[in-house]
């Protein structure tokens, strides 16, 4: 796109002396003396003698071009000496990729320098925005021993824990629309009686996101009973999961039918999440029939309510996702370190020699690390049940919740429920004796549900 643009501008700059030279041409010069007075046209100072219609166009365009082409020149010259002054800033950041995301993460960022993508600036952090993971990836490693200081990946396939490469933190875009979607817009304005269907149509990774997200935050009560119906051309959930087990009423359907001949079903839901780009045509039948909520993802702000319905909205612009907070300075990432780090403390058999936080935060493994995000990220739904019910201490009712969230966590992530021969979990083939109804459990595992919660509270007070 970038690309396209510049040969559209050098296209645009050419014109006038193309015009000129035909037009003089027409005037009986020869070939290179038109090509002389074409270009001096540039110059203020175009031949006018045996004036055609082509001469007089090119004499007015030529000097608009000088003019916008000094005053482009004379922008790129300033933006360079202020980009060459914040380079010594100590939170200077250099924004490198392929991507039109970098001048969105520029404006959003402190200090940030775009960077051209052969080179390499030596500030203390960089964030990589190319159009695919491989790229992004293949670029930190050519460049490793240049890139100094901290080191921010965008990934969009990939999660954020599944690639492995130290002293870089990534981040997924998609991740971050799908977690904020559900905290900007909450559940609990609009389910009723407990009750809510749910339509998520598309068949994007953003779609899966969604529903993840969903299933791990929209914990609010142990009477619920959400449904989860999912619109998708592909079958990658329903293969990967097959019968997801919510550990509570809630419930997750797939439909394989396209949505178009389903509009009245999709139409009976309160709530509609809609990840791809659909025809207008369907989105105003849809508007017109159903009595709930319409998203409409829309990461590059562009979306318009041509339909002037109260009840569509659009959401995961990319101004409001890549952010510094999301990018540089994540809370929720410091706080899940916190936790894993009283984790570390309260139940590490080696007292004396205890790791700092950091050490313990590098030891995880990629499940554990996005364990204790999740855990991280619910418990700002805890503190909302909480303090809607009045409630001071952890009882049974949270511990539960929170035992529902952690088995599903476990099982979005392929583990399984099987007894074991000491009674604890297998990592190697991903077995829980654990992952069962709250109420199955004995006293004492019930009580580590309530020890998690307690420990998440006392991060709170520090």
């Amino acid at each position: 796109m970038r690309n396209l643009k510049k040969a559209g501008m050098v296209l645009l700059f050419v014109v006038p002396a193309i015009v000129g030279f035909i037009g003089y041409l027409l005037a009986d010069n020869t070939m290179a003396d038109s090509a002389y007075m074409a270009i001096k046209a540039y110059l203020f100072d175009a031949d006018t003698f045996n004036n055609n219609s082509l001469i007089e166009v090119a004499r007015w365009t030529a000097p608009m071009c000088t003019v916008s082409g000094l005053a482009i020149i004379l922008k790129t010259a300033f933006t360079r000496l202020v980009e060459f002054f914040l380079g010594f800033a100590s939170d200077a950041v250099a924004v490198y990729g392929d991507a039109d995301l970098k001048e969105i993460v520029k404006k959003n960022v402190k200090h940030a320098i775009n960077v051209d993508d052969n080179e390499v600036l030596d500030v203390n952090g960089h964030i990589i925005l190319f159009s695919t993971d491989e790229k992004g990836i293949e670029f930190y490693r050519k460049n490793k021993e240049r890139l100094c200081g901290d080191v921010f990946i965008k990934l969009d396939k990939n999660d954020v824990f599944s690639v492995a490469l130290d002293d870089v933190k990534f981040f997924n875009p998609c991740e971050i629309v799908a977690r904020s979607f559900w905290q900007e817009n909450d559940i609990r304005s609009v389910i009723k009686n407990d009750r809510m269907k749910i339509s998520i149509v598309g068949s994007d990774v953003l779609s899966r996101k969604i529903l993840s997200y969903g299933l791990l935050n929209n914990i609010y009560s142990l009477t619920q009973k959400i449904e989860y119906h999912v619109w998708s051309d592909d079958d990658f959930f329903p293969k990967a999961h097959g019968d997801f087990s919510t550990m509570n009423g809630d419930r997750v359907v797939y439909h394989s039918n396209k949505c178009e001949e389903r509009l009245f079903e999709i139409a009976s839901s309160d709530r509609i999440i809609i990840t791809e780009k659909i025809n207008n045509e369907f989105l105003a039948e849809l508007a017109q029939m159903t009595k709930g909520e319409i998203y409409c993802y829309d990461p590059m702000g562009t979306f318009v309510n041509i339909f002037d319905n109260s009840n569509i909205f659009s959401f995961g612009q990319y101004e409001s996702v890549l952010t510094e907070e999301n990018i540089r300075t994540d809370y929720l990432y410091d706080f899940a370190k916190k936790l894993n780090y009283q984790y570390t403390l309260r139940y590490s058999e080696d007292k004396d020699n205890l790791p700092s936080q950091e050490s313990a935060w590098r030891g995880l493994d990629t499940f554990s690390k996005g364990s204790n995000i999740a855990s991280a990220d619910y418990h700002k739904i805890r503190l909302i049940v909480m303090k809607e019910t009045g409630k001071i201490k952890v009882d049974d009712a949270l511990a539960e919740m929170e035992h529902i969230r952690w088995c599903r966590y476990h099982l979005l992530n392929h583990w399984k429920y099987g007894e074991t021969a000491n009674g604890k979990k297998d990592t190697t083939n991903k077995i829980h004796p654990c992952l069962k109804p709250f109420a199955e459990l004995d006293r004492e595992q019930q009580l580590k549900d309530s020890e998690g919660i307690e420990v998440l509270l006392s991060l709170e007070e520090v």
